[in-house]
């Protein structure tokens, strides 16, 4: 499972709220298609004998991207890409046993695999309601295959291995939803767009030691259709902009450094003014200098301040993953809260819950909004810990032993079929310190462990766990600016540190937080694809943490400079430039 915000393709699956609309207005033509597939496929399919589906599902997405580059003052790419597809699910049996069943291995090594038990299919741009459901057809026929091979497996194997330890059913019965969202859409001036951000993009060329120097901007509409045997008529819609600064460069020892700022907004006025972005490329270019020649900083263990948007990910990684609700029922997975329902695993002030309903925190919308998950469930907020005990987990339609409903969390990228997922994950606190106590506890933390200094994560671009059982139950979070923090107060940058632990240790050296929130926005990867997710978290201070040296590429730096301050002695942009339109 990973998060991340930083360099890799990033797409942005957005729902946002907005009012329903009667059904008959206006006339959809997808809707249609998979009313008419369905109704013909279960008069079929649902007539197999013991072979019959009980559900069939179809999950058609609708993404219309502008995308826009810019390095070094010129615009490197401009596309426009819109694309169509359905996934397609197919469950055969009955509520309590069907082919999505874990299928158990004689391989100690892999003792259990999952079948596919969707597939995804590219559709036509054109709403023509015939050549949709001539696609729909066929989708199922195959899924429908591929569900009876993996039916007839799981059945056997279920008949020859020993009992399970979760007695729980394969899929959860949910009331049908009926909600059609009006059709939103994206509308910038890619012309001012495009200049504005290579007058950004510009400032990076102030700095000869910058190897990548970057701002861009996606724009993405996204419309999604829902329709199953149960009932299910939902069609969700929304808009998302995305602004992302990136610069790297590299130390003398080869050590790649990158930085990397996002701005997300549900319509073009919510990104920020060219002035701002200007600044806060200015502040990279000055940051990044410090940061090359900063010292390394070797293997530490000891106190730590993991700042807002880098405890988001602390808290994602160490706790986020193992609530996520199907892998209780995994016998490869560590399964590391799964007895530990009422227990105490944070300090007694702590809160932790996730809401997905909520669309924005401070003016910045979160990524992890939805209203109703990619199983047509409604999204719900769901307290994970209350006082510091762990009080619940966060469910797909996959049950587990004593959590037999969804609380509206399964989610799946467009082409994998959906498990239980993070969206906004939340940390609150009923008695947080100020910023300068949560540094003052540091200092009495170092003095007590007697160590020269302690660490501060101030700004992070992602991190990594793993819960298998197979595997070393741990978690990592990538750092992209670090300090030491000395018992006089003084603050020195280092570089090259990850932060590293197992999470049951970790989480129990949480001691504080305090009121200084902001928002981590990335994407998470995990069995079904990648999802957006937010995190809304303050400042806070772990007793005791871990941290490892960073990779570092053995390629030296250019030998030959760079012809920038020949090219363009001067920074471009800012006001003189002109205002935000």
């Amino acid at each position: 499972m990973r998060i991340k915000a930083y360099l890799p393709p990033l797409w942005f699956i957005a729902v946002l709220a907005a009012p329903g609309v009667p059904a008959a207005e206006p006339p959809d033509e997808l809707m249609s298609a998979m009313l008419g597939e369905l109704d013909r496929s279960m008069q079929t399919y649902g007539q197999q004998g013991e072979n019959s589906a009980y559900f069939i599902g179809y999950r058609i997405s609708d993404t219309a991207m502008l995308s826009l580059n810019a390095q070094f003052g010129s615009l490197v790419s401009a596309s426009v890409d819109r694309k169509r597809a359905v996934f397609t699910e197919v469950r055969l049996g009955n509520y309590s046993f069907d082919n999505t069943h874990v299928f158990r291995r004689n391989d100690h090594r892999r003792p259990w695999s999952y079948s596919f038990h969707g597939n995804y299919f590219p559709l036509p741009l054109s709403d023509d309601e015939a050549v949709i459901r001539n696609t729909l057809w066929y989708a199922t026929h195959l899924v429908y295959q591929d569900a009876l091979e993996a039916y007839i497996k799981v059945r056997a194997n279920k008949a020859v291995k020993v009992e399970e330890e979760d007695q729980s059913p394969d899929f959860s019965q949910e009331p049908p939803v009926t909600y059609l969202q009006d059709i939103q859409s994206t509308d910038l001036n890619r012309w001012v767009w495009e200049n504005r951000l290579k007058r950004i993009s510009d400032i990076f060329n102030s700095n000869p030691q910058i190897f990548r120097g970057e701002a861009a901007l996606h724009a993405r509409a996204h419309t999604r259709w829902q329709a199953n045997s149960e009932g299910t008529r939902l069609r969700t819609s929304g808009a998302l902009y995305r602004l992302d600064l990136i610069a790297v460069t590299k130390a003398e020892d080869g050590m790649e450094l990158p930085l990397f700022y996002r701005y997300l907004a549900k319509d073009e006025a919510g990104l920020p003014s060219e002035a701002a972005l200007v600044q806060k490329a200015r502040d990279m270019v000055r940051l990044i200098d410090e940061l090359r020649i900063a010292p390394v900083q070797s293997a530490y263990e000891g106190p730590a301040i993991i700042e807002n948007r880098a405890s988001g990910v602390f808290f994602h990684e160490a706790l986020g993953h193992r609530v996520e609700g199907h892998r209780l029922r995994n016998e490869m997975d560590a399964q590391t809260f799964k007895k530990k329902l009422n227990e105490s695993i944070l300090p007694s002030d702590l809160d932790i819950y996730f809401d997905p309903l909520i669309e924005a925190f401070q003016g910045k919308h979160l990524m992890g909004h939805y209203r109703y998950d990619e199983e047509a469930v409604a999204a719900q907020r769901v307290q994970i810990v209350d006082d510091g005990k762990l009080v619940g987990f966060l469910m797909s339609r996959t049950p587990v032993e004593g959590m037999h409903r969804s609380n509206g969390h399964g989610r799946a990228q467009t082409s994998s079929l959906p498990v239980s997922r993070q969206s906004n994950l939340f940390v609150e606190s009923s008695r947080p310190l100020s910023k300068a106590q949560l540094q003052e506890r540091l200092l009495e933390l170092v003095d007590e462990q007697n160590k020269p200094y302690g660490i501060i994560v101030r700004e992070a671009m992602g991190g990594a766990t793993n819960t298998s059982r197979h595997w070393g139950n741990t978690l990592n979070v990538v750092p992209t600016l670090v300090y030491r923090l000395y018992p006089d107060g003084r603050q020195e940058l280092v570089r090259g540190a990850n932060l590293i632990g197992t999470p049951l240790v970790t989480i129990a050296e949480v001691m504080a937080v305090d009121e200084d929130y902001d928002v981590f926005q990335g994407w998470c990867g995990a069995e079904s694809g990648y999802v957006p997710v937010s995190t809304i978290t303050p400042n806070v201070l772990v007793g005791r943490i871990e941290f490892q040296r960073n990779l570092k590429s053995p390629t030296r730096p250019p030998i030959l400079p760079s012809p920038t301050p020949e090219r363009r002695p001067a920074v471009h942009g800012g006001a003189a430039h002109g205002a935000r339109p």
